[in-house]
């Protein structure tokens, strides 16, 4: 409550993501199989080849979770990555990650 009120653009921006809004976005977690084609990808190349998507956290194993990673992040086998976009480029990606 009191962050619509100190900051209301942010909490608009993040209500995006919320299901039964108007617009296809997502925030989204997608987990990378060791077959993925996304392995060895850095993330400019996966933000690239899906627009309007951006990831905005990976995590590897037990490590702490990144947020906002380098874009020359290389994504390995397992990663967890946190995206947000458009349903659309989300749909690509987690087909991308599967394998």
């Amino acid at each position: 409550m009191a962050a619509s009120i100190l900051r209301p653009t942010v909490v608009d921006f993040l209500e995006l993501s919320l299901p039964g809004h108007k617009q296809d976005v997502a925030l989204e977690e997608v987990h990378v199989a060791g077959t993925s084609k996304l392995v060895g990808r850095t993330i400019a190349q996966i933000e690239t080849a899906c627009t309007r998507l951006r990831v905005v956290g990976v995590r590897r194993g037990e490590e702490e979770m990144r947020v906002v990673p380098e874009t020359t992040t290389a994504i390995a086998a397992d990663d967890l990555l946190v995206v947000i976009g458009a349903g659309e480029s989300l749909r690509q990606l987690e087909a991308d990650a599967a394998g």
